[in-house]
């Protein structure tokens, strides 16, 4: 796992405070450069808009903002991959792809990179979310693929790669078309070039982040064998690439929906991620007295 990624992130969050109290010039270092506020912070009452006047970064598309969103997704990451949870799979992937995505933002990669930056957030926050609704047993709370994922995930019922398959459904094919309904403005139903871009860098990054799943957490990850039942000829890159582009056509068609419309473009939503998440469980669900995930979880003690 890159620790690098996640010392980078959570230095640029530690370093703003460095010089408080150092002295005279205290003050004006420090309105110069005022300190980082936290996930929790930003997460509060944060809006599907951008506001190029508010106080919080990811309100306005602040580039500081992927550094929030990446901070608090090591942060969680950390304690999963600490207790090897199979939770961790997913978990160690979003944090790669937000990784590639924040050093993208940095070098001036994207369009429109406030857009992009409370689209990161805002994303992020459904994952979170749901996430912490299971932990807190607000089950009604969490969408039924990502019940599927979690569950699967507790009870290590699925191997490595179908903890992240089942995760990365949820998040794309259920909560994704949610955020371009409500971040992307219309009328034009044409992708996103931004959107498209962050397609072309999952698919670059994601043979770095299998090797670096087989090598910390389950070793049969890093072959990154696709079921057959979800295309098994392609990639990993490449299924998420199409897992996005339908998401997108689904977030158009929602945002786009009259209110007579929205219910059933919603149940279409649901429907798909569900129907996906029965098909990657039953495909990558150990065998009943036959298989089990301890070979997995010592890997990963060894490992981790």
């Amino acid at each position: 796992m890159r620790a690098g990624m996640r010392a980078s992130a959570v230095g640029t969050l530690v370093a703003v405070g460095l010089c408080a109290g150092c002295g005279g010039s205290a003050p004006s270092t420090a309105a110069a450069h005022p300190a980082t506020p936290t996930w929790t912070e930003v997460s509060a009452g944060l809006r599907p808009r951008l506001e190029p006047s508010s106080a919080n970064p990811c309100q306005r598309g602040d580039l500081r903002c992927f550094d929030i969103v990446l901070a608090e997704v090591n942060r969680r990451a950390r304690a999963l991959v600490a207790a090897c949870d199979h939770n961790a799979m997913f978990a160690v992937t979003y944090e790669e792809t937000t990784a590639a995505i924040r050093a993208a933002a940095r070098a001036g990669r994207f369009k429109n990179r406030p857009l992009l930056a409370l689209f990161t957030a805002w994303f992020a926050r459904m994952y979170f979310q749901a996430f912490d609704a299971w932990r807190a047993g607000r089950y009604a709370a969490v969408p039924e693929s990502w019940q599927v994922a979690f569950r699967a995930a507790d009870e290590r019922t699925v191997t490595g790669i179908g903890d992240m398959l089942l995760g990365m459904n949820a998040h794309i094919t259920h909560d994704l078309p949610y955020v371009v309904a409500e971040i992307m403005p219309g009328p034009s139903t044409s992708v996103n070039p931004d959107y498209a871009f962050v397609s072309q860098i999952i698919t670059a990054s994601s043979p770095s982040t299998l090797r670096d799943l087989g090598n910390h957490l389950d070793a049969s990850v890093a072959l990154g064998r696709i079921p057959l039942e979800l295309g098994g000829a392609g990639t990993f890159g490449d299924l998420v690439a199409q897992w996005r582009t339908e998401s997108w056509r689904n977030g158009v068609e929602l945002r786009d929906a009259a209110p007579a419309q929205r219910a059933g473009a919603e149940q279409q939503i649901s429907t798909t991620a569900d129907v996906r998440a029965a098909l990657i469980r039953a495909a990558t669900a150990y065998l009943p007295l036959i298989e089990s995930s301890a070979p997995r979880d010592a890997f990963c003690a060894a490992h981790r």
